[in-house]
């Protein structure tokens, strides 16, 4: 997992590797919790593009944090799906409510 905050535009991109699963999505709960206590407006992008594997910790993990970010006002993006984790976030309706863009240039660029 690599994470990179872009001070520019108060937003807070979070580049997810490998597999998301519920000992991962915990750990990085308890991160984004410190983060978000020392940043509060920050907006969060989520890049998935490496993402092979996620299960429902990791859509709840989403939900989680679109909510703690939406209630602060500010906003979340979803980028870089590959279509097994589009299609589970699909079946999940979270892309009803969080917009998804191809890359971190295009969802940071809503921030500006």
């Amino acid at each position: 997992m690599e994470i990179i905050y872009n001070q520019s535009k108060k937003c807070l991109i979070l580049r997810l590797m490998g597999e998301l699963d519920d000992h991962k999505a915990e750990k990085i709960r308890q991160m984004l919790k410190k983060y978000f206590l020392k940043h509060p407006s920050s907006s969060l992008i989520i890049n998935l593009q490496k993402l092979k594997f996620m299960d429902s910790a990791g859509v709840g993990l989403i939900l989680g944090r679109y909510n703690e970010v939406r209630e602060r006002g500010r906003n979340v993006y979803l980028c870089g799906l590959n279509p097994q984790i589009k299609r589970v976030l699909e079946l999940s309706g979270l892309l009803k409510h969080i917009a998804v863009f191809d890359s971190e240039n295009e969802a940071l660029s809503q921030e500006e």
